[in-house]
């Protein structure tokens, strides 16, 4: 059940991202930044007008990687989360700016959706064998690094007797 809420929302929230950059960033919305009458305005009132380009590259890019992942799940954590992070921007950004509640409210709905899509993905099977892999191979690079540092520590301190 959780796989399918999860796939539905991804095609959502791909979507609507989607329409947002390529349809409607040119058309007013009441739920624009400060009193701008589209994105490349938005952005201004952010003081993120430099930056919107490569954002928007980005948050299509993201959109796109989730609906894909509908038929790929391995890249479906990383799309919902890099959206999620972009998205608690967002919502930062409209209250850094005085702006009313209800216009973070649909950053603050994509915000859920991905985390829900996030989290359905995390407990996947894929996910989770990896996951697995990757304690396993941290709990090995500790060790090396300890015995790394042991070994360092005799030598600087053999070092430091010696005199050099």
């Amino acid at each position: 059940m959780l796989k399918k809420i999860s796939n539905i929302l991804s095609v959502f929230v791909g979507l609507t991202v989607i329409n947002v950059w390529l349809f409607r960033a040119a058309k007013s919305t009441s739920f624009r930044g400060g009193n701008a009458s589209n994105l490349m305005e938005e952005f201004a009132v952010y003081g993120l007008e430099d930056y919107f380009l490569i954002i928007g590259i980005i948050k299509v890019s993201l959109a796109v990687i989730l609906i894909l992942s509908v038929y790929f799940s391995k890249v479906k954590f990383f799309a919902s989360l890099g959206i999620a992070i972009m998205m608690i921007v967002a919502i930062f950004m409209h209250l850094s700016v005085g702006d009313e509640l209800i216009k973070s409210m649909p950053a603050a709905t994509m915000l859920i959706s991905t985390l829900i899509i996030a989290y359905s993905a995390k407990n996947s099977k894929w996910f989770l064998s990896c996951n697995i892999f990757k304690k396993n191979k941290i709990k090995m690079e500790i060790k090396s690094i300890q015995k790394f540092n042991t070994v360092n520590s005799i030598a600087l301190l053999t070092m430091s007797l010696w005199g050099y």
